[in-house]
């Protein structure tokens, strides 16, 4: 066993996450305040279309997630949709797995087309219960994490049948606890359909998040006070008052000197789907079991390509592009990207990139009421500040920029916009960043600029590639 695979189950990790169930709904059906959600929690368990879900609502939530850095995790399911996956089923265990490995694949190209990738599996519902005591439908989940590819965390109840077979498998797991629904003196969930199992006071939700967080215990249905190794708290997005519920649970967990953040890129470590590919074949299912065998390791790198990061590569003719040429197949372009070699990041000998701002933005009250100052010291302090861009994400040419001081640091808005203007200029908690296209957003806006962030015409496309230095320089506005 890794000791990634122990550490991330361990209930002393300094950090709690917060994850929902994101995406269930149906065509013009709706079930869960996705977006208001999403400006809380730290990761989204994403339906995946057999309990809820349907092609454009992933692609949303996967959107509406990559542009708030929250975590993407597919929640798989029984094929239910009529029974919304909480109904019981006995599914074979060969196609059971198939359909997990079906929910992960269709999840992960829209989240791959949103600028992330998915970065855990979560079971649903009937699902998740059976899987916390039977070993046979357990084995069928974690095959078909397997075979999706990649070493995937698998969030769920410690102790359960699910994170055994996880563990013999090698897959890393992510210990899981319900603030809103009652233990048995077990340590197990009461049923849904037994009196008492869900926890609807608010005040006790609360409560009993905090608890659970900081004391890792909470007490049974029975008074028994039980021992909760939890690493990651679920707060149910089909609740009534489901995102009031969690921004208070989120606060309180604050004040109680918990922080909030995800634990999945943490238990994968630098692990990818494309450096997992060890020991496995075309023959599916059976090869992915393989993968962990002793014995089998990595192919010595052999002519392996030096690119660093924002580089453009040239094919045989010498003509620049930014990506392969398209092999026809997934495991092709896999290949591919596996012969790079990636550069430590430098600043070093880069210019700085000056981008000129009219400080304009419908939030620069907002934000010098929360920095304590006038709007002019904003745009003073704002332009004065040497920004680097720690990485990039959401979109094409989108770079997250760091420099301000914690003081400056600033929450997201209450409420985002449906539409934030091309070229915006916005803040949010230690980041600035600059809109390269028109999207939905939930950043404080400070400013405009006419400069173009993206332009697959240019060499490099990407104004602002990670590492790069930046300074915003005032122009006037126009009166």
């Amino acid at each position: 066993m890794t000791d990634a695979v122990d550490a991330v189950d361990c209930a002393d990790a300094p950090v709690i996450d917060l994850n929902a169930d994101l995406g269930e709904g149906f065509g013009r059906w709706q079930l869960t305040d996705d977006e208001a959600l999403l400006s809380v929690v730290t990761s989204a368990n994403v339906a995946c279309g057999f309990h809820a879900g349907d092609p454009a609502t992933m692609r949303r939530v996967c959107e509406l997630a990559a542009e708030r850095g929250v975590v993407v995790g597919a929640q798989v399911s029984y094929r239910d949709l009529a029974g919304f996956g909480r109904r019981a089923m006995d599914v074979p265990p060969d196609e059971l797995a198939d359909e997990i490995t079906y929910q992960i694949g269709a999840l992960e190209v829209f989240a791959r087309a949103a600028g992330t990738r998915v970065a855990y599996v979560k079971p649903h519902g009937a699902l998740y219960n059976r899987c916390a005591h039977d070993a046979e439908q357990a084995g069928a989940v974690v095959a078909g994490v397997r075979a999706a590819g990649g070493a995937l965390p698998v969030l769920g109840l410690p102790g359960s049948r699910l994170h055994e077979a996880a563990r013999n498998a090698q897959l890393p797991v992510v210990a899981e606890a319900f603030a809103d629904r009652a233990y048995t003196d077990q340590g197990t969930l009461v049923p849904r359909r037994d009196p008492g199992a869900v926890v609807h006071d608010p005040d006790e939700v609360v409560k009993r998040a905090v608890g659970m967080a900081r004391d890792r215990a909470v007490t049974s249905l029975g008074g028994r006070r039980i021992a909760v190794a939890a690493r990651s708290l679920c707060l149910h997005g089909d609740t009534p008052g489901a995102a009031g519920l969690a921004r208070r649970v989120r606060s309180e967990l604050t004040a109680a000197g918990c922080a909030c953040g995800a634990s999945h890129e943490a238990a994968a470590g630098r692990r990818t789907r494309a450096a997992d590919r060890t020991g496995r074949r075309r023959g599916g299912r059976g090869a992915a079991r393989r993968a962990a065998a002793p014995g089998r390791g990595r192919r010595p790198a052999v002519g392996r390509r030096r690119c660093p990061v924002g580089a453009t590569r040239r094919d045989r003719a010498g003509r620049p592009h930014g990506l392969p040429r398209r092999s026809g197949r997934p495991r092709g372009l896999i290949a591919e990207l596996a012969t790079w070699d990636i550069l430590p990041l430098t600043a070093a000998g880069r210019p700085t990139v000056e981008i000129p701002v009219r400080y304009d933005g419908p939030d620069l009250a907002d934000v010098a009421a929360l920095w304590g100052s006038t709007p002019d010291e904003v745009v003073r302090r704002h332009s004065g500040t040497a920004f680097h861009v720690a990485f990039c994400g959401f979109a094409p040419g989108f770079g997250y920029l760091t420099g301000l001081p914690e003081p400056l640091h600033v929450p997201r808005r209450d409420t985002p916009r449906t539409k934030v203007p091309v070229g915006s200029v916005g803040l949010a908690g230690p980041y600035t960043g600059v809109y390269p296209r028109s999207s939905p957003g939930g950043w404080q806006l400070i400013g405009t600029t006419d400069a173009v962030l993206w332009d697959p015409r240019r060499e490099p496309a990407a104004l602002l590639a990670p590492g790069t230095r930046v300074r915003f320089v005032p122009v006037e506005t126009a009166r």
